[in-house]
This record gives structure tokens, C-alpha cells and sequence, in this order.
């Protein structure tokens, strides 16, 4: 279940309309997941400064269970795909942006009453 959480300096109105879904769509397309399983969030109107600006500026996470998703090459078709969207998407140059991933482990991740270690 991976889970992307994206905190920006942009304020609310700067955020197109059905961006978490489009962000959903592109994960799940790179990682080859049904998208029924993602969770976007965006945190906007942030106090973010990055380089020592308040440019548009954004932190983020990427998290999800095991190396199937989050790890090695999976990382770099993550990041190839993802940096050029956010650019594209909210104008936040790759020089201001900054995505951290990490892996969970399923035991301590609940998703439809039940932990996923026990969804296996």
C-alpha cells in the first residue's frame, strides 16, 4: 500500500484540482500496482523554505511495504517519473524538491480492519 505525502510551500489555489488522483495514476502506473491501493496527500500552504528561499519548494515521502515497490531500481523509475511530473504539475523545479522513500513493514501498516502482513 504505498502511501505519498507531499508538503509544499504552494498555497491551496496553486494545486491543480484532482492532483492527488493524477499522482495516484502515475505511481501506479510506474510501479505497476492497481491504483485502489495508493493514498496521495498533499500538505500546501506550508512555512517550507529550501536553499534558503521561500521559492516553491517541496518535501516529500514516499512509503510502502517490501522491495517489490520501494528500493533499487524502483527508485530511480520513481524518481524519473515523478520529478518531471511535479515539475510539470505544480512548477517546482527539481533543484526545490526533495523525495525520500521508505519501506514498511507490513505488520505495522492497518488497511480494511486488518494489518497487511495478515492480508497475505
Amino acid at each position: 500500500m504505498p502511501i505519498f505525502v507531499l508538503n509544499t510551500n504552494l498555497k491551496k489555489s496553486a494545486i491543480p484540482e484532482g492532483f492527488c488522483n493524477d499522482v495516484s495514476e502515475l505511481l501506479a502506473k510506474v510501479l505497476q500496482k492497481e491504483k485502489y491501493y495508493f493514498c496521495a496527500h498533499i500538505n500546501s500552504d506550508q512555512q517550507l523554505t529550501y536553499a534558503g528561499t521561500d521559492e516553491p519548494a517541496a518535501y516529500g515521502t514516499l512509503s510502502s511495504i517490501g522491495e517489490a515497490i520501494i528500493g533499487g531500481e524502483h527508485n530511480v523509475a520513481i524518481t524519473n517519473a515523478l520529478y518531471p511530473f511535479l515539475e510539470a504539475k505544480l512548477g517546482i523545479k527539481n533543484s526545490r524538491l526533495c523525495i525520500v522513500y521508505h519501506r514498511l513493514i507490513g505488520s505495522e501498516v492497518a488497511f480494511e480492519a486488518r494489518t497487511l502482513s495478515e492480508m497475505k
